[in-house]
């Protein structure tokens, strides 16, 4: 009984070093700063929308519902002040995919496609909405935590 259960233990360690090795579970500070990582290439690599209005659009949607998510977030007392906190930014790249996404520190990138699908300010909100509640319910974190990969 007793050489079952130190096999079990050596198995097991050696499941969670290939675990660890294999970079399958990671700190919410790596998930962080590999974030920050691919915001700042997506920034330096791809086009931005070259029409300041469209920016200035998107902005304005987005602004809307940071507004509540803010609010949100100052009643709730249950809430750690600084964890909830995100340094929202938001950015219009000149990409024809139909695709939007928000990063767990609260980038937020648009791809011009999306507009021409999403037609109203409502629609687009929606679509900003359920990005944003990836980055306010952790999405990024909770799958870091349980070992899958984002990427």
């Amino acid at each position: 009984m007793r050489r079952t259960w130190v096999l079990l233990a050596a198995l097991t360690g050696l499941l969670g070093l290939s675990v660890a090795k294999a970079g399958l579970l990671v700190s919410e500070k790596e998930v962080r700063r590999e974030a920050r990582v691919q915001w700042l290439e997506m920034k330096n690599q791809l086009p931005l929308e070259p029409d300041k209005r469209v920016q200035r659009y998107v902005q304005c949607v987005a602004d809307d519902l940071i507004a509540v998510v803010n609010d949100e977030n100052k009643n709730d007392k249950k809430k750690n002040a600084k964890k909830d906190q995100f340094d929202w930014e938001v950015v219009v790249f000149d990409d024809e995919k139909i695709n939007a996404s928000a990063d767990p520190d609260g980038k937020i990138a648009v791809f011009s496609g999306l507009l021409k699908v999403a037609d109203t300010p409502d629609e687009l909100a929606a679509v900003l909405g359920h990005e944003m509640s990836h980055a306010t319910r952790g999405h990024a974190m909770a799958r870091a935590k349980h070992g899958v990969r984002t990427d």
